[in-house]
């Protein structure tokens, strides 16, 4: 099963680094990986989980799109 991996440049806990690391267990899925900064988005900050929040979603809702659109591309 194909995984989206999305992290960002201020996550101190899955940084890209720490990422990769666990990417590396799923030797036979299909990943692809973004790594981000919260700037580009016009926000200060993202961390390990305000991507979930719906402030974040207010702000830069081009955030979750991109999810959506993963998720839709092959329908």
């Amino acid at each position: 099963m194909p995984a989206l991996w999305l992290g960002f440049s201020d996550d101190d806990i899955a940084n890209s680094e720490n990422m990769d690391d666990m990417i590396r267990v799923f030797t036979n899925m299909p990943i692809e990986k973004r790594f981000l900064n919260p700037e580009d988005f016009g926000l200060n900050h993202i961390g390990h989980m305000r991507y979930f929040s719906s402030k974040t979603n207010a702000k830069a809702p081009e955030l979750w799109q991109m999810a959506v659109d993963w998720f839709s591309k092959d329908e």
